[in-house]
């Protein structure tokens, strides 16, 4: 993320993208991450460029990361990112997997 904020915007702490970041361990034994963030006045285009240099910069596969746009289905995005966090019977839960920009890159907001 830090290098995909370096590639969209110049003075990436200064005017950070903030975000929030939701780790799965999926059914291999590999961890990865589903990271949700507004848009805010970026194009497409402009997004898309920033992940193909965060790609180049930190010498990635392309596969690394894939950039899709929420619409419609909100309750199935909100569904699919949150299908590990367990809620126990004392009404907590799991909160480890979940990763706020600001905690990530201890910034005070």
């Amino acid at each position: 993320m830090k290098a995909f904020e370096k590639s969209l915007m110049n003075n990436w702490n200064r005017h950070h993208l903030r975000f929030i970041a939701i780790a799965e361990n999926g059914t291999s034994s590999n961890w990865h991450f589903h990271i949700l963030f507004n848009q805010r006045n970026f194009t497409e285009e402009e997004l898309q460029n920033a992940i193909l240099k965060a790609n180049i910069r930190e010498k990635l596969p392309s596969y690394s990361l894939e950039l899709k746009q929420i619409q419609n289905n909100l309750l199935e995005v909100v569904s699919y990112c949150t299908k590990e966090i367990k809620i126990h019977w004392n009404k907590k839960f799991n909160s480890k997997s979940i990763i706020f920009s600001e905690d990530l890159f201890n910034i005070y907001k």
